[in-house]
């Protein structure tokens, strides 16, 4: 592997104390369809990774460790970095001087460039995860128009926050979950697939910078609110995104986010633009779609898992 090839890709490393570094790096264009066991010393489980192009790489990890493990990425390649955990539980992360962030399956975070980034991986604990790696020049080109908060936004992910690499965490929800399932199941080969990964990829990565847009407007445009209250109704956001197919009911929301239900339903939809009954309609329908595409259970069955 040559230093040009180090500087300009995304080099993984996966290790166990007292054992052998083992570089997993992401430079050929056809692997996706091929999985790369892990040592077994490792654990049991398997990678997939895919350099669409000298913009976008993507890495799958579907892994069950042995034993505590720390999986680096020793060079990101100047990319930021687009994380979906889809299973795992405690799942801690450090991220250059950030090390107090701890994550857990159907959440995400967002990150600019980092020199360095790894993730606990617990023994016996399986984990799940999608990544999109991109080039912050060919995002920034494409917002040229947008509206000039989000372009600040995005600049301060690519150039870090005060001095500190930027780190943003939410949720995954149903309708990026669909988004990564139809991009492992490809259905195209050669220039074709590269041209669907890349849209696909491209879709996951708006969806994910729209969800960080939305959160940063919720908050600008209701400065009359109390930040605590804001917080709340994220947090009631999530409740409903994590119990999607099986709601907790108006008065145990308000309960959990230590308010009353008027007052729930009133400032939920001045922050996020909707109804909670609408926000979960909208979910659910994208559930059952990310079910339909992913589950072999019929109409009836993946009517009942999602809360109809």
């Amino acid at each position: 592997m040559s230093q040009k090839e180090l500087d300009t890709n995304v080099i993984l490393s996966t290790y166990s104390l007292g054992k052998k570094k083992l570089f997993y790096p992401i430079l050929t264009e056809n692997t996706f369809d091929d999985s790369v066991p892990f040592n077994p010393d490792l654990g049991s489980g398997s990678m997939n990774t895919h350099r669409v192009s000298e913009n976008i790489s993507l890495l799958y990890i579907n892994l069950k460790p042995e034993h505590d493990l720390l999986f680096e990425v020793v060079n990101q390649g100047g990319k930021l970095n687009f994380s979906f955990v889809l299973e795992s539980a405690d799942l801690p992360l450090f991220i250059d001087n950030i090390n107090n962030l701890t994550i857990r399956g159907g959440e995400n975070w967002l990150s600019g460039p980092t020199n360095y980034s790894a993730a606990r991986l617990y023994g016996e604990n399986p984990v799940t995860t999608f990544t999109v790696w991109v080039d912050p020049a060919m995002i920034l080109d494409s917002l040229k128009n947008d509206n000039p908060d989000n372009i600040r936004l995005f600049e301060k992910i690519q150039d870090g926050d005060k001095g500190d690499s930027f780190v943003h965490t939410d949720l995954v929800d149903p309708e990026m979950r669909t988004i990564i399932i139809q991009i492992l199941n490809c259905p195209y080969n050669h220039r074709l697939k590269n041209m669907f990964l890349e849209g696909k990829a491209l879709e996951l990565i708006a969806l994910r910078l729209d969800q960080l847009f939305r959160n940063e407007r919720a908050r600008l445009s209701n400065k009359d609110l109390n930040p605590k209250d804001i917080d709340k109704m994220f947090y009631v956001r999530e409740l409903l995104l994590k119990n999607i197919s099986d709601p907790l009911s108006l008065s145990e929301l308000a309960i959990k986010a230590t308010t009353n239900t008027n007052k729930l339903k009133t400032m939920f939809k001045k922050v996020f633009g909707q109804s909670v009954f609408s926000f979960i309609r909208e979910k659910r329908l994208e559930y059952a779609r990310s079910l339909l595409l992913e589950n072999d259970k019929n109409i009836s069955e993946i009517a009942y898992v999602s809360g109809y």
